[in-house]
């Protein structure tokens, strides 16, 4: 027995409510712990949904979801003037209705036509008060894991549940399964500090944590961070990166495929991400080119588009192929077009792959190819 209905007490009421769950009953309400660890409330099923954030989104078209299901999305994915950076990639939602910014919506323009549940990620980023102007209006705030944790299986299967998808959902835990599996049966019996170090950074620039995306895919593919291995979070310097001495550093550009720069052109997004790989004053290749693992060529690449979310496995296969090579042999290319093809039906996402996961020496031979 648990205290399904999260009320304080365990007794028989707790009991129907599984039975209700594993029936399927319609119009129960679920408790369960948010992204932000906060307990929470909806109603199952979820019917007329609004999202908001790119992860959310991932989920969603991996659990299946169009816009029969989505009714609102953010901006980002709204026919809307000016913006719109990602609604090229998510053509099952494009029918649907935009309520704006997805830190701080126009919740007004909902008026008349509210959703049952807003999806998003945590409230420290995206709609802020929607709890306070929606949820006593009967909106259910939905917050889900998508990449605080490294992986979205938790997020998908949640949302599987919740919109009748479950099989959806578990075509996707396998597929990440694939990778996540073998690595975690390799590396449970080698201690963190035993494990190859990978310095993974957004731009050399600091120690990151966790519960913001970066370093998570990387100790799922068997690695330790600086963070792991004692170092301090927080800002640091070349000659800092030097001494701790890395055996592998990883640098996370911003933009790529699900970021493009705004003319969305592939070379000019790969352009701008170059430009500020090398020449960011004592960032990105200027804080880490007097390193040994610079010297070695032991230096990875991945843009931030996929590194969030639901694709963020494909990126732990990338990094468990190197750093534990002759154990790992991922086929990163199929499982990109796998999933590109699979949640991102109709867009030619091919084009993009060699600017998505790439080395130093592919770094080095596209800036002298397009910038001289």
């Amino acid at each position: 027995m648990a205290d399904a209905n999260a009320d304080g007490v365990v007794d028989s009421k707790d009991l129907q409510l599984v039975k209700d769950m594993v029936a399927r009953k319609h119009g129960i309400t679920i408790s369960y712990k948010n992204t932000d660890n906060v307990l929470s409330k909806c109603t199952y099923p979820l019917t007329s949904i609004g999202i908001a954030y790119k992860t959310t989104y991932e989920l969603a078209a991996a659990a299946g979801l169009t816009s029969k299901e989505v009714k609102w999305v953010c901006d980002s994915v709204g026919n809307v003037p000016g913006k719109g950076e990602l609604r090229q990639w998510y053509p099952q939602f494009h029918d649907a209705k935009c309520f704006g910014n997805r830190a701080t919506p126009d919740y007004e323009s909902m008026n008349g036509d509210l959703p049952s549940c807003l999806i998003t990620g945590t409230k420290r980023y995206y709609l802020k008060t929607a709890e306070e102007v929606l949820g006593e209006r009967g909106v259910d705030i939905i917050r889900l894991p998508a990449y605080e944790g490294g992986w979205a299986i938790p997020g998908m299967l949640m949302l599987g549940y919740l919109t009748d998808n479950e099989a959806n959902a578990a075509k996707y835990v396998k597929m990440a399964d694939s990778v996540y599996a073998p690595i975690a049966k390799h590396i449970q019996n080698i201690p963190m500090v035993d494990r190859p170090f990978v310095f993974a950074s957004h731009n050399a620039s600091a120690v990151v944590g966790y519960g913001d995306g970066y370093i998570e895919p990387v100790v799922l593919a068997g690695a330790a961070t600086a963070i792991d291995l004692g170092y301090a979070k927080g800002n640091v310097d070349a000659e800092a990166i030097k001494d701790m001495n890395p055996q592998w550093i990883l640098l996370q550009p911003w933009h790529g495929i699900l970021e493009q720069t705004d003319n969305n052109s592939v070379t000019d997004t790969f352009k701008w991400d170059l430009n500020n790989l090398y020449n960011t004053d004592k960032k990105g290749i200027q804080a880490i080119d007097h390193t040994q693992a610079y010297k070695d060529g032991k230096v990875i690449m991945n843009t931030q588009g996929v590194r969030l979310g639901a694709a963020s496995f494909i990126l732990t296969a990338y990094i468990a192929n190197h750093i534990y090579p002759g154990v790992f042999n991922f086929d990163v290319k199929n499982l990109y077009d796998t999933y590109m093809k699979e949640y991102h039906p109709g867009v030619n996402a091919d084009q993009w792959f060699d600017y998505t996961y790439f080395d130093l020496a592919f770094a080095e031979k596209k800036r002298a190819e397009l910038m001289g």
